[in-house]
């Protein structure tokens, strides 16, 4: 059995970190460590792809990597992963997703095949927004789980496409497309703590999404139409049109629905101490009557009927 401890995944990578890694090794044990074979490693933009083929049987230990996503996908052999309480056993076609807050221990197989995709969290997280996604002040967390590769559908097909693109010949543009389409599937398929927003999601005009971000990031701050149309430079009289051509709303109104989509995820939040008055009042709710009322017509419940669920 050969063991590898490796200061990153970025170290472990190197295959001249590795060496002289190994040369340390060699001088306490008479069986020194093997490096897998990498059959491949590339860069698709911000996603990285590697596929390394272990001739033997690794223990490999590495800290916490909090740069990064990673999805490991045994593609031959066997594999186990631990992460703080977790243990997580994968065998040929298994797949799961590694958050980057967790210490990772993994065993490898003699004759296994892995494939690690890794995305940066700064990449994941602003893809979570520009989707749509409301995070929470832990940051965006995976549950660990086990999923078969050939119940994935439409990742598989991504995966696959990952694996078969070449750098050299994706342009630019394309490795954006891909990025976005495996941020949203990432998302949607791994469960996570993240919150979709009920009707305040992505919009394709540049100006709205521009203050949908601005508004989410800090959505307890009063925003005034005049701040607004200085945002994104336009008169007031334009913003209003904008938003009324888009939605049919004011931006007064548009605005209020972030509000209230972010107030409910409070509510829902089994952790919340907070009572409804005080999350109302810090979203600038102090009329607590009208409150109730544009939450229920919004949401076609009562606040208390919310914080019961």
């Amino acid at each position: 059995m050969a063991v590898v401890n490796a200061f990153s995944y970025d170290t472990f990578l190197k295959q001249d970190a590795l060496f002289a890694l190994g040369t340390v090794l060699q001088k306490e044990r008479r069986n020194p460590p093997q490096a897998p074979h990498y059959i491949m490693k590339k860069s698709l933009g911000m996603i990285q792809v590697c596929v390394g083929s272990y001739d033997q049987f690794v223990d490999i230990s590495e800290p916490d990597s909090p740069g990064w996503f990673q999805l490991i996908i045994v593609q031959q052999g066997g594999a186990r992963l631990w992460l703080k309480s977790d243990e997580l056993s994968l065998g040929c076609g298994d797949l799961c997703l590694v958050n980057t807050s967790e210490n990772l221990n993994t065993a490898v197989d003699a004759g296994s095949q892995i494939v690690t995709i890794r995305m940066p969290v700064e990449t994941l997280t602003e893809d979570a927004v520009h989707l749509g996604y409301h995070l929470r002040a832990s940051g965006l967390v995976f549950k660990p789980n086990v999923f078969k590769l050939e119940q994935l559908g439409v990742l598989k097909h991504q995966i696959l496409s990952l694996l078969d693109a070449e750098p050299g010949q994706t342009p630019e543009q394309l490795k954006v497309q891909y990025r976005h389409f495996f941020s949203c599937l990432l998302l949607q398929r791994f469960e996570n703590n993240a919150d979709p927003f009920y009707k305040v999601s992505y919009c394709e005009n540049p100006k709205i999404e521009k203050i949908r971000r601005w508004v989410i990031s800090d959505p307890r701050k009063e925003y005034k139409p005049l701040d607004l149309a200085a945002y994104i430079n336009v008169s007031e009289r334009s913003l209003y049109h904008l938003f009324k051509n888009e939605f049919g709303l004011s931006p007064r109104v548009y605005i209020c629905h972030i509000k209230l989509e972010c107030i409910y995820r409070e509510l829902v939040d089994l952790k919340s101490m907070k009572n409804i008055t005080q999350v109302a009042l810090e979203y600038g709710f102090n009329n607590l009557g009208r409150f109730a009322k544009v939450y229920r017509d919004y949401f076609g419940e009562s606040p208390s009927q919310t914080c019961r669920r």
